[in-house]
Order: C-alpha cells, then sequence, then structure tokens
C-alpha cells in the first residue's frame, strides 16, 4: 500500500453533501475553472509546505501523508462551502480551529510522517543561499566590500 495518497474531487463527494461540491462546481461553469481542483491543490500545496521542513517530499506534487489526507478534505470541504457562500456550522468551525493548530503543530515541531513512495530528495526545498559574499580581490583584503566601494553594483 502506498504511503502517500493524492485528494480527489470523489474523495470530497464521499466525505460530504454531495450538493456543496456540485453546487460550488456548477456556479463555476463558464469560468473555465474547476474549484474543486483549486481547493485541492491550494490544500495539497499548504500541507506540503507545513511538512517540508521536517520530512522528505513525494516527487509527485499532489501528494500528501495517507495520515494528513482526512485534514486536507475537511480543508477543501471548507473552502468549496465558502465559496457557494454556505455558512459553516458550529462543529465546522470548531475542526477548522482545530486543523489550523494542527497544522502549526506540525511546522513547529517538524512532525515526521510516512516515507514518501518516490522521494524528492530536497527539491522543493530553498537553496541555502544564492548570494555570494563579495569580498575586496584588489586589496587582497578578505573583508566584505561596504557600499561605497560597491559604488555602481547595487
Amino acid at each position: 500500500m502506498a504511503n502517500w495518497t493524492t485528494i480527489t474531487q470523489n474523495d470530497l463527494l464521499a466525505n460530504c453533501r454531495q450538493e456543496f461540491v456540485l453546487t460550488a462546481i456548477s456556479q463555476s461553469i463558464g469560468s473555465g475553472n474547476n474549484p474543486a481542483t483549486e481547493v485541492i491543490a491550494d490544500a495539497i500545496a499548504e500541507i506540503r509546505a507545513r511538512i517540508s521542513a521536517g520530512n522528505e517530499l513525494d516527487q509527485d506534487a499532489t501528494k500528501i501523508p495517507n495520515s494528513l489526507k482526512r485534514l486536507a478534505v475537511r480543508i477543501c470541504i471548507r473552502e468549496l462551502k465558502k465559496r457557494i457562500p454556505y455558512e459553516l456550522t458550529e462543529d465546522e468551525r470548531e475542526d477548522q480551529r482545530r486543523d489550523d493548530r494542527r497544522l502549526k503543530e506540525i511546522e513547529d515541531n517538524q512532525t515526521r510522517f510516512e516515507q514518501p513512495d518516490t522521494p524528492d530528495g530536497d527539491a522543493e526545498m530553498q537553496a541555502e543561499s544564492a548570494v555570494d559574499v563579495v569580498t575586496n580581490k584588489l586589496m587582497g583584503s578578505p573583508y566584505s566590500l561596504d557600499r561605497f566601494q560597491l559604488n555602481g553594483l547595487l
């Protein structure tokens, strides 16, 4: 069994009253955008960003750890309801607060998750630094140059 999974429109339909998903999709007909696809992509991107500090990510940018699938589906359903617009229930608002706290804990604690099915190394991680230290090679000095010596370079 795979350790990481994708979220599909069928996952959303299976986890809420179908009318929410179908209404959001039908309201967008003609715009060329499927809101279900958009909210899924946004939820996946947010979750991958939050877990990237403590985990190796899967090569497939549409996959998240299996253990976070339910959380991702809840995020997607809430976002679709906001687009209709449909008022969230008190239970849904409490779920949202709980999910937000969980994502914050994951990010802060660098929580470890299942190993990806096809590891991508640190391809989504930002490189350490894209700026090289400029030194004064004319004077043979190992010290960094000041703004006057860099005149024209800034």
